[in-house]
């Protein structure tokens, strides 16, 4: 979010992103920010994008189905 309007600059839906369903109690956790990036860990996933746009940079890749 931009501090001087409260507009977003920029949105993404992680669980969507890494292809991974919450589980029914959710999601806990805190982006880690280093750097320009920001990255989250999900479960067994992860996504790391570029703090200022957005952009994705790396994310794990979809877990195989057993």
């Amino acid at each position: 979010m931009d501090a001087a309007t409260d507009a977003w600059c920029w949105w993404r839906d992680v669980p969507a992103e890494i292809s991974e369903k919450p589980p029914y109690y959710g999601f806990s956790g805190s982006p880690l920010l280093g750097e320009d990036l920001l990255i989250w860990s999900m479960g067994n996933h992860g996504l790391a994008v570029r703090a200022a746009g957005g952009e994705v940079i790396w994310k794990s890749p979809p877990r195989e189905m057993k």
